[in-house]
Protein backbone atom coordinates (compact mmCIF):
# COMPACT_ATOMS: atom_id res chain seq x y z
CA UNK A 1 0.00 0.00 0.00
CA UNK A 2 1.69 3.24 -0.92
CA UNK A 3 1.25 6.20 1.47
CA UNK A 4 3.25 9.37 2.32
CA UNK A 5 4.87 10.33 5.46
CA UNK A 6 4.66 13.80 6.47
CA UNK A 7 7.41 15.27 8.58
CA UNK A 8 7.55 18.19 10.63
CA UNK A 9 10.43 19.47 11.68
CA UNK A 10 11.55 20.13 15.31
CA UNK A 11 11.97 23.57 16.41
CA UNK A 12 15.04 23.87 19.37
CA UNK A 13 16.02 27.39 20.91
CA UNK A 14 19.13 27.92 22.74
CA UNK A 15 20.03 30.51 24.96
CA UNK A 16 23.67 30.46 25.66
CA UNK A 17 25.38 31.60 29.07
CA UNK A 18 26.11 34.80 26.90
CA UNK A 19 22.63 35.29 26.48
CA UNK A 20 22.75 35.17 22.61
CA UNK A 21 19.21 33.51 21.59
CA UNK A 22 19.51 31.14 18.49
CA UNK A 23 16.45 28.52 16.77
CA UNK A 24 17.50 25.07 14.70
CA UNK A 25 14.81 23.86 13.05
CA UNK A 26 11.38 25.51 11.68
CA UNK A 27 8.48 26.92 13.39
CA UNK A 28 6.35 26.21 10.41
CA UNK A 29 4.02 23.43 10.88
CA UNK A 30 2.30 24.00 7.55
CA UNK A 31 5.18 23.12 5.06
CA UNK A 32 5.77 19.11 6.44
CA UNK A 33 8.47 17.28 4.57
CA UNK A 34 7.19 14.43 2.58
CA UNK A 35 8.23 11.17 1.97
CA UNK A 36 6.84 8.67 -0.43
CA UNK A 37 6.04 5.28 1.24
CA UNK A 38 5.50 1.95 -0.80
CA UNK A 39 3.73 -0.21 2.14
CA UNK A 40 2.70 -0.41 5.45
CA UNK A 41 4.83 0.42 8.50
CA UNK A 42 6.56 -1.88 11.00
CA UNK A 43 5.72 -1.40 14.66
CA UNK A 44 6.87 -2.92 17.59
CA UNK A 45 6.75 -2.19 21.10
CA UNK A 46 8.96 -3.69 24.36
CA UNK A 47 10.01 -3.42 28.03
CA UNK A 48 13.21 -3.45 28.14
CA UNK A 49 14.43 -4.48 31.96
CA UNK A 50 16.82 -2.47 33.99
CA UNK A 51 19.84 -4.40 34.09
CA UNK A 52 21.99 -3.54 30.86
CA UNK A 53 19.11 -5.88 29.37
CA UNK A 54 19.45 -5.78 25.11
CA UNK A 55 16.71 -6.32 23.14
CA UNK A 56 16.45 -6.90 19.18
CA UNK A 57 13.40 -5.02 17.56
CA UNK A 58 14.07 -5.31 13.93
CA UNK A 59 16.14 -7.35 11.97
CA UNK A 60 16.39 -6.98 7.86
CA UNK A 61 12.97 -8.83 6.71
CA UNK A 62 10.87 -8.67 9.57
CA UNK A 63 7.37 -7.31 8.88
CA UNK A 64 8.37 -7.94 5.09
CA UNK A 65 10.81 -4.68 5.67
CA UNK A 66 14.39 -5.12 4.15
CA UNK A 67 14.95 -1.37 4.23
CA UNK A 68 13.07 1.70 5.36
CA UNK A 69 12.64 5.27 4.57
CA UNK A 70 11.87 6.99 7.60
CA UNK A 71 12.79 5.72 11.51
CA UNK A 72 10.66 6.79 14.78
CA UNK A 73 11.38 5.78 17.90
CA UNK A 74 10.60 6.61 21.72
CA UNK A 75 11.64 5.32 25.02
CA UNK A 76 9.89 6.31 28.83
CA UNK A 77 13.59 6.22 30.20
CA UNK A 78 17.42 6.28 29.15
CA UNK A 79 18.65 3.87 26.75
CA UNK A 80 20.80 2.90 24.27
CA UNK A 81 19.50 2.84 20.31
CA UNK A 82 22.17 0.20 18.46
CA UNK A 83 22.00 0.80 14.38
CA UNK A 84 23.77 -2.64 13.24
CA UNK A 85 24.87 -3.01 9.52
CA UNK A 86 26.30 -6.21 8.26
CA UNK A 87 24.63 -7.96 11.50
CA UNK A 88 25.56 -12.13 9.64
CA UNK A 89 29.10 -10.53 8.29
CA UNK A 90 31.32 -8.30 10.31
CA UNK A 91 29.09 -6.01 11.78
CA UNK A 92 29.43 -2.37 12.37
CA UNK A 93 27.94 -0.90 15.16
CA UNK A 94 26.28 2.91 15.32
CA UNK A 95 25.00 3.30 19.15
CA UNK A 96 22.82 6.70 19.85
CA UNK A 97 22.24 7.54 23.54
CA UNK A 98 18.61 8.35 23.52
CA UNK A 99 17.12 9.94 26.58
CA UNK A 100 13.37 9.40 28.05
CA UNK A 101 10.71 10.96 26.30
CA UNK A 102 13.13 12.95 23.26
CA UNK A 103 11.73 10.59 20.37
CA UNK A 104 14.33 10.34 17.18
CA UNK A 105 13.32 10.82 13.85
CA UNK A 106 15.77 8.98 10.70
CA UNK A 107 15.02 9.93 7.30
CA UNK A 108 17.65 7.00 5.53
CA UNK A 109 17.94 3.72 6.55
CA UNK A 110 22.24 4.19 6.05
CA UNK A 111 25.02 4.49 8.18
CA UNK A 112 28.44 4.93 7.70
CA UNK A 113 31.09 2.67 7.71
CA UNK A 114 34.33 4.80 8.63
CA UNK A 115 37.20 3.59 7.30
CA UNK A 116 39.57 4.37 9.52
CA UNK A 117 39.11 6.29 13.26
CA UNK A 118 40.86 9.05 11.47
CA UNK A 119 37.76 10.07 9.60
CA UNK A 120 39.10 8.94 5.95
CA UNK A 121 37.29 7.89 3.36
CA UNK A 122 33.74 6.65 4.39
CA UNK A 123 30.74 4.41 2.46
CA UNK A 124 27.45 4.10 4.14
CA UNK A 125 25.51 0.94 4.04
CA UNK A 126 22.22 -0.53 5.03
CA UNK A 127 20.92 -1.19 8.79
CA UNK A 128 20.47 -4.68 9.31
CA UNK A 129 19.04 -4.50 13.13
CA UNK A 130 18.14 -2.43 15.93
CA UNK A 131 18.54 -3.29 19.15
CA UNK A 132 17.97 -1.05 22.64
CA UNK A 133 19.58 -1.36 25.56
CA UNK A 134 18.77 -0.34 28.86
CA UNK A 135 22.84 0.59 29.89
CA UNK A 136 22.18 0.82 33.47
CA UNK A 137 20.76 -1.45 36.81
CA UNK A 138 20.22 1.17 38.98
CA UNK A 139 16.60 0.12 40.13
CA UNK A 140 14.89 3.05 38.66
CA UNK A 141 12.94 0.74 36.42
CA UNK A 142 12.37 -0.78 33.04
CA UNK A 143 11.85 1.11 29.73
CA UNK A 144 9.29 1.08 27.21
CA UNK A 145 9.98 1.56 24.09
CA UNK A 146 8.44 1.75 20.80
CA UNK A 147 9.88 1.56 16.97
CA UNK A 148 8.30 2.40 13.97
CA UNK A 149 9.97 2.06 10.62
CA UNK A 150 8.08 3.56 7.54
CA UNK A 151 9.54 2.16 3.96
Amino acid sequence: MAGTARLWGPWTEVTSNNGRVRGYGSKMTDAPKSISLSQEAYHTTATVADNYTKVTLWQNGDGGLDTFDVLLFESDADVLLELVEDRTGTPLYSTINVTANNPVRLTADDIVNVASSSGGATTTDVIDEISVQRNVADGVGDANVELVLLD
